[in-house]
């Protein structure tokens, strides 16, 4: 069960506005997904929060400290 997860609670469905990154860690070949602070924390209509198990996670794509902008994330 699964859930699509870009909503951000102090943003809405403002994409440009996201908080949330995910920053590519090479060392690790893996991504370090951050939500800083209770703003940006996802926020989705419904029990889904409850009940899924994966997510889509919608996050600043970040590589060797260049964004790439809004990509989507399998958790």
């Amino acid at each position: 069960m699964g859930c699509y997860a870009q909503t951000e609670l102090g943003h809405g469905s403002d994409v440009s506005g996201l908080q949330t990154t995910a920053t590519f860690d090479q060392s690790k070949d893996e991504f370090i997904i951050n939500t800083p602070d209770i703003k940006a924390a996802k926020w989705w209509p419904g029990d889904l929060g409850n009940f899924s198990t994966h997510a889509i996670v919608f996050a600043k794509l970040i590589v060797e400290g260049n964004s790439y902008g809004v990509m989507p994330f399998i958790v």
